[in-house]
């Protein structure tokens, strides 16, 4: 199935999942809903986002709005975001419109062949983006032509090294039309990254603490969650220094910063 009638369907309101599909993504959801783990992740990538005021930002796949797509709207001095899907864009665009934020504008295009002026932003954030590129390489080179020298690029990206994972994404492909165009990070994707950027810090999560979200259904340790997930969220962050360990982990961020 091609990506753009996929996402238009989804954002149509069309089903675009096998009867399994459905199950698995709705499991998905309930393992994740009312998680800190998400509010991790959310709250390291807006502490990056400090004060904007003056800043040109750029959204990659922003869909209908993420977390970032409402902190930056309004609060910087321009915002775009790009899509591929035209639905999701109107979508978008009418939100901004509906909600009075002026300075904001959502665009349907390619995002590895943008009509943008060279080092025109500031800022460019993606959130599950870039392992959806046909080329992962061409979509990297375009984001560092239109990125303004002593700009900084933020992008959070799945994992494809964690053994067990690897497994059900396997296991699970035949239920998943999107499984042609997603391509989750391995060590070579990070590699590729740090090929094209010369300064690259990434931190890693969803490691242990992954497995709090599976307790949250036992009665005993339900009231224990919120406690579990900080802790094994502190012992991700003391492990991730390099090693095996790093196998474990099941997202990323990657905070990319281009040289003056």
């Amino acid at each position: 199935m091609e990506q753009k009638f996929f996402y238009n369907n989804k954002y149509s309101g069309k089903d675009v999942y096998t009867r399994t599909g459905k199950y698995w993504n709705s499991l998905r959801a309930k393992l994740r809903e009312g998680s800190p783990l998400s509010e991790y992740k959310e709250r390291f990538v807006l502490d990056k986002l400090d004060d904007i005021s003056t800043k040109r930002v750029l959204e990659i796949g922003s869909g209908g709005g993420t977390f970032a797509t409402w902190f930056c709207a309004g609060r910087s001095k321009e915002y775009y975001t790009i899509d591929i899907s035209d639905k999701s864009v109107r979508l978008l665009n009418k939100t901004f419109r509906s909600r009075n934020i002026q300075n904001a504008t959502a665009l349907c295009g390619d995002a590895s062949n943008t009509q943008f002026e060279t080092e025109y932003f500031d800022i460019i954030i993606g959130f599950g983006v870039l392992h959806h590129f046909d080329s992962l390489t061409k979509g990297l080179l375009e984001i560092h032509r239109i990125l303004a020298s002593g700009g900084q690029a933020i992008f959070y990206e799945p994992l494809n090294v964690n053994p067990i994972i690897r497994f059900l994404r396997i296991a699970t492909s035949r239920f998943r039309p999107n499984l042609e165009w997603e391509h989750p990070f391995s060590w070579k994707e990070i590699h590729t990254v740090k090929n094209v950027f010369d300064s690259i810090h990434i931190t890693f999560f969803d490691g242990f603490s992954s497995a709090a979200l599976f307790f949250r259904f036992v009665p005993f340790f339900r009231k224990y969650f919120s406690t579990m997930c900080m802790k094994l969220n502190n012992l991700d962050a003391k492990i991730q220094h390099g090693g095996y360990l790093n196998n474990l982990f099941l997202t990323c961020i990657l905070v990319i910063q281009k040289p003056n």
